[in-house]
């Protein structure tokens, strides 16, 4: 227990980007929460603390990202070390502040396969008042 005064941290170990950029960057996508795919969106790349490096979003038929995939599926999905709480009062363009933009299609999973039952879980376990949506 600690004194009166004295506080008590948590800490945890960040790969250093100029390092270990890979690291990084995992370890980016596995601890954000929501990031921008042409508005905020929330997803998750695994239960928390074990992200596979994949993001998986929950949208429904109404949100016009999912209108403009069925013309288009090519998107770009950023997140930023910000998502994660305040960056030690750095500016959030900051080059020191760690951002990352991945680009690719996005594609509709199968609810019932064994793929679209671990993303509803992973999304789930790290958006429960997602759940209430299903």
């Amino acid at each position: 227990m600690a004194s009166e005064g004295v506080s008590d941290y948590l800490f945890e170990l960040m790969p250093n980007h100029t390092v270990d950029p890979v690291g990084v960057a995992r370890w980016l996508v596995c601890k954000n929460f929501w990031g921008t795919l042409r508005h905020v969106v929330s997803f998750s790349d695994g239960f928390p603390n074990q992200g596979r490096g994949v993001p998986y979003f929950y949208l429904t038929k109404y949100d016009i990202t999912v209108k403009n995939i069925e013309k288009d599926a090519r998107v770009a999905f950023a997140v930023s070390e910000l998502g994660l709480g305040p960056v030690s009062g750095r500016d959030p363009q900051d080059p020191t502040v760690v951002k990352l933009t991945m680009t690719g299609k996005l594609g509709k999973l199968d609810r019932h396969s064994a793929e679209g039952q671990f993303a509803l879980s992973a999304l789930f376990a790290k958006h429960p008042q997602m759940k209430s949506n299903d």
